[in-house]
């Protein structure tokens, strides 16, 4: 990929794409376990290089993860608790 921090771009070992926190707990215990660095992904709106994999290590993709969860008197306090794989987009049509 490419980003428009000053570091080169540089892959990460592997891509692993959870789909429950019972799979994201394993794949962090793993990692952990091995020194295996992880780097968290939401949807792809950093610019700053959030994906390169400087030390090596696995992106963790959080796409999947697209729950948007505002109760009415939430959304009147300006809350809510969002997946990491919402776009901005997204939220704003579900909260109109």
């Amino acid at each position: 990929g490419r980003g428009e921090s000053y570091h080169k771009s540089v892959p990460p070992q592997a891509i692993i794409t959870p789909s429950s926190t019972t799979e994201i707990s394993a794949i962090l215990k793993v990692c952990n376990e091995n020194g295996v660095p992880v780097i968290p992904f939401g949807v792809g709106t950093s610019l700053e290089g959030h994906v390169s994999a400087l030390r090596g290590g696995v992106c963790v993709d959080m796409s999947e993860f697209r729950g948007i969860d505002a109760a009415e008197d939430d959304v009147a306090d300006f809350r809510a608790s969002v997946g990491a794989g919402v776009t901005r987009g997204r939220l704003n049509e579900e909260l109109r």
